[in-house]
């Protein structure tokens, strides 16, 4: 069956995420289907392209063991070769609640495919007006300082391709959402290696350009983000660390740079210094906390609890350059209702074997 045979028989795909449930498929080597659910789409001629696996289950049926499979459609085609520009719709949000879904550390090149496009389909879903990539959307590691290890490095170039389809796959899932992206600590080690070593590369602009703020050897060129609709942030001192995003009066984006040890407490750290609340990435931990500023003297006024969140991870922990063996890092991202008084909701998204667990 064809995603187009399917969506006919449910609305269109980009009504209704269905799903599809198949016989049992009886084979001699269970193991190979459990270890990679994708070898079950070649058995009954479908397209890695239109659909996933969502789950599979062994069960006896008679005497007979057997799997049972439920596929859903993929919302995000795999992109042609061919595809160059995308010219978004952006829709400003209304004065109304606005919904907000912030991603955070990609590390893409070592993303976690699965979550991302399980990401996308909920995207699809919800449309939210703003759409955020919080810092670390690439790895870069061959321009770190640290040593990298020969079979799993990914090149300069394989990353900046994997951030582009990141990006444009998100931008398709939201066409009308205002999209940002940060800077983050991984982004600042192209600036850091062309400053300390090929400092004449630094700012470098397409001939007669006189955009200052559109240097070739930059994220944001590389990346094409104008063309995609996403607007790259940056601080009145520069990018990472001082970039930040105000979602609203009363709530900040900043990917983050200090680490502590446990899930919430680089959270809270950033919170007491700045004295507001604060989604930042970073850590790649998951977390919410609350937390209660005082004032005292005359005319005091008792504070509203602060909350702060650490937005998870969109990379793939198992593949991704790490030090230690065993990272306490919990993959998932967040997202944010905001009302127009600037107050705020936020929901923390959980990815775990293979699935998303969200309140939508």
């Amino acid at each position: 069956m064809s995603l187009e045979d399917f969506a006919a028989s449910q609305g269109t795909a980009g009504e209704k995420s269905g799903k599809l449930a198949l016989d049992f498929l009886y084979a001699a080597d269970l193991n190979k289907y459990l270890q990679d659910p994708s070898l079950i789409l070649g058995e009954f001629s479908l397209s890695t392209a239109d659909w996933t696996v969502s789950e599979v289950a062994i069960k006896d049926a008679g005497g007979k063991v057997g799997l049972t499979v439920s596929l859903r459609p993929r919302l995000i085609r795999a992109a042609k070769e061919s595809w160059l520009v995308y010219k978004p719709k952006i829709t400003p949000p209304t004065e109304g609640e606005k919904l907000a879904v912030i991603l955070s550390d990609y590390q893409a090149g070592y993303h976690n495919q699965d979550l991302h496009e399980r990401s996308c389909d909920l995207i699809h879903r919800l449309q939210p007006d703003v759409v955020v990539v919080n810092g670390d959307l690439l790895d870069l590691p061959g321009l770190s300082r640290f040593r990298q290890r020969p079979n799993t490095h990914k090149t300069v170039q394989q990353c900046l391709d994997a951030g582009y389809s990141i990006l444009r796959d998100l931008r398709l899932a939201a066409p009308s959402a205002e999209g940002f992206v940060l800077p983050g600590n991984h982004e600042q080690r192209l600036q850091n290696k062309l400053i300390e070593e090929i400092p004449e590369l630094f700012g470098l602009r397409t001939g007669g350009s006189s955009n200052l703020a559109d240097p070739v050897l930059s994220v944001p060129h590389l990346l094409r983000l104008e063309e995609l609709g996403f607007k790259w942030v940056v601080g009145a001192e520069g990018e990472w660390p001082e970039a930040d995003l105000q979602l609203s009066k009363h709530l900040l984006v900043m990917h983050g740079w200090i680490v502590r040890k446990g899930a919430g407490n680089s959270a809270r750290a950033t919170l007491e210094t700045l004295r507001s609340s604060v989604i930042v990435g970073h850590t790649h931990r998951l977390a919410l906390i609350h937390h209660s500023q005082w004032e005292s003297g005359p005319g005091r006024r008792d504070e509203a609890p602060y909350m702060a969140i650490e937005g998870g991870t969109m990379c793939d922990i198992a593949r991704t350059p790490k030090t230690g063996r065993h990272a306490d890092w919990q993959n998932g991202f967040c997202a944010v209702k905001i009302r127009p008084d600037g107050t705020f909701v936020p929901v923390t998204i959980v990815y775990t074997t293979r699935r998303l667990f969200s309140p939508w």
